[in-house]
């Protein structure tokens, strides 16, 4: 009769290497196949808020919504458009108290009766990493002079409303009416240090917010939203604003990364756009051509 044996040593030092050269070859394809249904995600998001924001100009005299710089999210929204020429810093201090029952609206405020969820404003690659890209809402106060009883966004999240009404005048030492240092508007900076725009033009001819469709020469190519990642979907930093803001030509470093990330033009439709750090600015820094 056969004697049962079990596994020598050897045999299962053979199973378990097996079993851990699979695993290399396959937890990276398993990473790739999750961040590529993120990206998917992030680029139906944009596309939701892009389209919000199409109705919302559709029911606003074709107007899109106006929104004012706030910090890195370029969302925060004044009842009162005439305040586009204060500085955030005086922006806060005027809307945020209620004693006249004006409020900063985040962009997620406005575009709630068109898209229903708070979660579209929410990059699932960049929430998920960092909680300063996550929505959160406070309850307003009964007694509210506008909209009594509703939920107020106090983090806009991970996407950017193509505003530029505050060019900054911060470390490259350009004209503008606010100081903010490096930030949100580092692109209108670069873009002038570049030669793309001149930065004493009115900043109402440059990006989305506010404007009339109509004013618009080439809607296809005006960007409306874009996710901040950057390049965060294809693994690398979004931080490209930090190094290079200074172009080469002025003794700044060249830039080295290409900068991915999911852009909704004015049309209504959504790219994933791949392009060089130079091609991005022109991009982001395209004139309404208003007549």
């Amino acid at each position: 009769m056969r004697k049962n044996r079990g596994f020598t040593l050897i045999e299962l030092l053979v199973v378990i290497a097996i079993i851990a050269i699979l695993a290399a070859i396959l937890f990276p394809v398993f990473a790739r196949a999750r961040e590529a249904a993120r990206k998917a995600t992030c680029i139906s998001n944009v596309k939701q808020i892009t389209l919000a924001c199409i109705m919302y100009a559709q029911d606003y005299d074709e107007v899109l919504p106006s929104a004012v710089g706030d910090d890195n999210d370029g969302t925060a929204h004044p009842v009162d458009p005439a305040d586009f020429n204060q500085c955030i810093d005086d922006l806060e201090t005027k809307y945020t108290p209620v004693e006249d029952g004006r409020y900063m609206w985040q962009l997620a405020d406005v575009l709630l009766p068109y898209v229903k969820s708070l979660d579209l404003f929410q990059c699932p690659t960049l929430s998920r990493r960092d909680d300063g890209y996550l929505i959160q809402t406070v309850l307003m106060p009964d007694t509210h002079p506008l909209i009594p009883g509703v939920r107020k966004v106090t983090v806009s999240g991970s996407y950017i409303y193509m505003c530029m009404h505050h060019p900054q005048g911060g470390a490259t030492e350009l004209a503008g009416p606010c100081d903010y240092g490096v930030g949100s508007f580092a692109i209108w900076d670069i873009a002038a240090l570049l030669g793309y725009i001149d930065v004493n033009d009115d900043p109402s001819e440059y990006y989305a917010c506010g404007q009339a469709v109509g004013n618009f020469d080439d809607p296809v190519w005006a960007p409306l939203v874009c996710c901040d990642s950057f390049g965060v979907h294809e693994g690398y930093s979004d931080d490209y604003t930090d190094d290079h803001v200074v172009p080469p030509e002025l003794g700044g470093d060249p830039p080295t990364i290409t900068i991915a990330t999911p852009v909704g033009f004015t049309d209504g439709h959504v790219k994933y756009w791949r392009g060089s750090f130079y091609q991005t600015i022109a991009l982001m820094s395209q004139p309404n051509e208003i007549e």
